[in-house]
């Protein structure tokens, strides 16, 4: 049976590629300080929200006239799809916004002021330029194979 291109089934296929995603070892891999355990939470919670809004990129890219319809009812239903509390759901859903804004100010395939954008996030305020690089080409696979797996 071949694959169609409906919302929920994009929706769908999306969740199972974040599912996929180990977001502790995700975390693991960026080069801070292990984090406390409330710090933790929310570097967590900020690499789901970078991985979904490179996602958003992907459908604009692969579904260009209906990717403002698939994404905003994924955002609408973010909470119930991932069994996530109402605070976290909020939570994510505002740091979405604030790395679409940033994507779409930044439209190049350039990831380094990403991945600096990212480090300075979740605490590491003075990067270097090994940490950012390692962070970038980090942020260029996910969007990678996010984008592969959606298409």
């Amino acid at each position: 049976m071949g694959y169609s291109n409906s919302r929920e089934e994009v929706i769908s296929r999306f969740k199972d590629i974040f599912s996929g995603f180990d977001f502790e070892q995700e975390l693991d891999l960026l080069p801070v300080n292990k984090p406390n355990a409330s710090q933790k939470g929310l570097a967590l919670n900020e690499l789901r929200a970078l991985y979904i809004s490179l996602w958003k990129v992907s459908l604009d890219k692969s579904f260009p006239d209906a990717s403002e319809s698939i994404f905003e009812c994924f955002i609408n239903r973010l909470q119930t799809i991932f069994n996530l509390d109402n605070k976290t759901a909020i939570s994510i859903t505002r740091r979405v916004n604030v790395y679409n804004a940033f994507m779409k100010q930044n439209k190049t395939q350039n990831y380094l002021p990403l991945g600096d954008h990212l480090l300075r996030t979740v605490g590491k305020p003075n990067t270097d330029k090994g940490a950012t690089l390692k962070t970038a080409l980090r942020i260029r696979e996910v969007d990678s194979y996010i984008f592969h797996a959606l298409i």
